[in-house]
């Protein structure tokens, strides 16, 4: 027999035959159960090295996923305060619009000189009489 349970041929050439269906020889048996047990231990530390890659991905995607949830709520605090401010520039934006119509009016109204003159009238007449009636301090001329 030969190791791997073939025949040596009857005229001494050395070839192998057919093989055997005998079992395997008595020293291959402990080689090959030696060779299954380093495989299985092999898996088995390629598994757990893969668990702990796994179990890394998985922390790394919970952090992720924290971040998420607080850049969520970040930018919708955000939206919050642009809304504000939109209606801010809204309420704004519609009191300049009164304020310019209420010039454009008071523009067309004094646009005429004629009341622009009459007020300048008064105004001196109104400052003259002051100015007389402190001049005399009461008496009458």
């Amino acid at each position: 027999h030969d190791l791997l349970g073939g025949r040596a041929m009857a005229d001494g050439s050395g070839s192998v035959g057919h093989a055997s269906t005998d079992p395997l020889p008595s020293t291959v048996e402990p080689i090959v159960s030696r060779d299954a047990q380093q495989i299985v231990s092999m898996q088995d530390n390629i598994m757990q090295q893969q668990d702990r890659q796994l179990d890394g991905i998985s922390r790394s995607l919970g952090v992720l996923k924290n971040m998420g949830h607080e850049i969520r709520g970040e930018l919708d605090m955000q939206n919050h305060l642009l809304d504000d401010i939109e209606e801010g520039i809204d309420r704004t934006s519609t009191n300049m619009q009164v304020a310019q119509q209420r010039m454009k009016r008071l523009l067309r109204k004094t646009k005429d000189c004629k009341w622009i003159c009459a007020i300048l009238i008064l105004l001196t007449i109104a400052v003259l009489l002051v100015v007389w009636v402190f001049q005399f301090d009461g008496k009458m001329p």
